[in-house]
């Protein structure tokens, strides 16, 4: 808990009266830690398939630490999360946690370099349900933001999971002119995954190039091209290449248009076999960052490599909002889902995740009481559809007292 106390610092005593949040200029600083103790209740916390297995109470402690800086040079963000669920009955209690990292600075007019570093313990996916994003839409973003670091996948093996990770990646963005750019990065993940049938490792070094030419006022064009390439414990080697035409359009000052097309090539060695395979890679995402809300909803298809049963193809959608309805009240709420297919199974090869689906959703709403206290209930739920029989459903609520510590640096 300590780590979290440590980012601790002085917060705004009272939000801004909601007639007056649009004229406010966005902070460019905030710092605080929020503790939320709670209890709930959850129809299938392990996503078992047994009817015999039904819902529980639990209680919940959590610690979330949150430090965003912005400057005309420079954007550090770190945030931090840890929680203890504990249930009812003799079941085992579950702890998730992540930690992260984002630094990027302008080292001359030319040369913007970047940095992120991101760790986390999950199981089944719960983390996806938290909502870790900055609830304040009032900080501001960086501004021409680097590619995120790949993710974790929510496929069938990782139900009974939990699932280590570590990812870094650092790069630049160069302009070239004043309207050309390039974009460098390069960053390595690893991935171990324990307390199932089939205990992995994966090591992942990725890395992308790609340019940039503003051809008018509000749009952008160019091109991307990434690899990747991935040592699966078995052992697997699987190396995928991906040129894309990307582009964006400016809609408003507050509106974004964003993606890209191309195609993956990719190649797998597994116990003495090889495949290769060329397919279609894409996303499309609209963003928007208002005075009082953001929203952001992004769709793609592309070579998953994150998966516990190995290497598939993957389309996902993804959508996360925020918004401060009032002076005391917010929004919170993450969508995402995806449908896999698989060829081949790197750890099981009697298992496919052809045809899979998974679901994953959570809303959260907070009352503020006073400067340090409030009151809040958030909302989940887990699903999956697979061939043969599926998984139950895990619908939760939680319902929370949060105590926001300030003024501690």
């Amino acid at each position: 808990m300590a780590i979290f106390l440590t980012l601790a610092a002085t917060i705004a005593s009272q939000l801004a009266d909601p007639s007056q949040v649009q004229a406010t200029a966005p902070r460019a600083e905030l710092t605080y830690a929020d503790i939320d103790a709670g209890i709930g209740y959850s129809t299938n916390p392990r996503m078992s398939q047994s009817t015999g297995d039904g819902g529980r109470g639990f209680g919940r402690l959590a610690v979330r630490g949150y430090h965003v800086r912005r400057s005309e040079r420079s954007n550090l963000t770190l945030s931090g999360y840890v929680e203890n669920t504990t249930y009812t009955g003799k079941f085992p209690s579950d702890q998730i946690a992540q930690l992260s990292g984002h630094y990027d600075v302008a080292s001359s007019e030319k040369v913007h370099l970047f940095a992120d570093v991101v760790g986390s313990i999950d199981r089944g996916g719960q983390l996806e349900t938290r909502l870790l994003s900055s609830p304040d839409p009032t900080i501001i973003p960086p501004q021409d933001a680097p590619p995120p670091l790949p993710g974790t996948s929510f496929d069938y093996f990782s139900l009974s999971e939990r699932i280590y990770r570590v990812s870094t990646q650092v790069g630049a963005q160069v302009s070239s002119s004043p309207r050309d750019s390039w974009t460098i990065r390069g960053g390595y993940q690893y991935l171990a995954r324990r307390g199932s049938t089939f205990d992995t490792n994966e090591s992942d070094v990725f890395g992308s190039v790609g340019y940039d030419r503003r051809v008018s006022e509000r749009a952008v064009a160019g091109l991307l091209v990434s690899a990747e390439y991935v040592n699966f414990s078995g052992p697997a080697q699987y190396t995928v290449v991906t040129p894309q035409v990307t582009g964006s359009i400016e809609l408003s000052s507050q509106t974004q248009i964003s993606g890209g097309a191309g195609v993956s090539i990719s190649h797998l060695e597994t116990g003495g076999q090889t495949r290769n395979s060329v397919g279609f890679a894409g996303n499309l995402s609209v963003c928007h960052r208002g005075d009082k809300d953001q929203l952001c909803a992004t769709v793609s298809r592309d070579q998953q490599t994150t998966t516990a049963a190995g290497v598939g193809n993957a389309v996902a959608a993804q959508l996360s909002y925020s918004r401060r309805l009032s002076q005391d009240d917010s929004l919170q709420m993450a969508l995402s889902a995806a449908r896999y297919s698989q060829g081949i199974s790197l750890v099981n090869p009697e298992f496919s995740l052809a045809h899979t689906t998974s679901f994953l959703g959570s809303v959260g709403y907070n009352h503020t009481i006073s400067n340090r206290w409030s009151l809040g209930t958030q909302l989940a739920a887990r699903t999956m559809s697979r061939p043969g029989p599926d998984p139950k459903a895990d619908l939760s609520g939680f319902f929370y007292v949060r105590l926001r510590l300030g003024d501690m640096l």
